[in-house]
């Protein structure tokens, strides 16, 4: 059975699969998606930038990069998060870095999920060295 501190853990209640599947408790290399990098680098920013750690604003830089920026998402923002196709996709890319990986944390109701607004989200050291890692192999 898993034990009962850290990362592994936080998988196990979860998702006790994962632990197997996942393959992030000895630090080895995760594939992102390109929505998850972008939301990863949003975090990245926001952390750099300020102490802000509203979701909303992580979605809103995430979004910003993307070019994906207009009224209707400012209104999902406002909301759920669920209202346009694009907001969601980027709050789910959140929700499984915070609930599946060890490369950011958050706190709220992510599981659910509470609307933006009300959850909030951090990129971790481990996070920021996969940043770093991934840089380095495209640069």
């Amino acid at each position: 059975m898993a034990e009962q501190t850290g990362l592994t853990w936080k998988l196990a209640r979860r998702h006790p699969v994962s632990l197997v599947v996942i393959g992030l408790l000895k630090g080895e290399e995760v594939s992102l998606s390109p929505i998850e990098r972008r939301v990863l680098c949003a975090m990245a920013k926001v952390s750099a930038e300020s102490c802000a750690r509203k979701s909303v604003v992580v979605l809103r830089y995430a979004l910003l990069e993307a070019n994906a920026w207009d009224e209707d998402v400012e209104s999902s923002l406002c909301n759920g998060g669920n209202e346009h196709p694009i907001v969601a996709e980027h709050y789910a890319a959140i929700r499984r870095l915070v609930l599946e990986t060890d490369l950011a944390d958050g706190a709220g109701d992510l599981k659910r999920p509470a609307g933006p607004r009300y959850t909030e989200c951090w990129i971790t050291e481990r996070g920021m060295e996969e940043l770093n890692h991934t840089a380095l192999q495209d640069g």
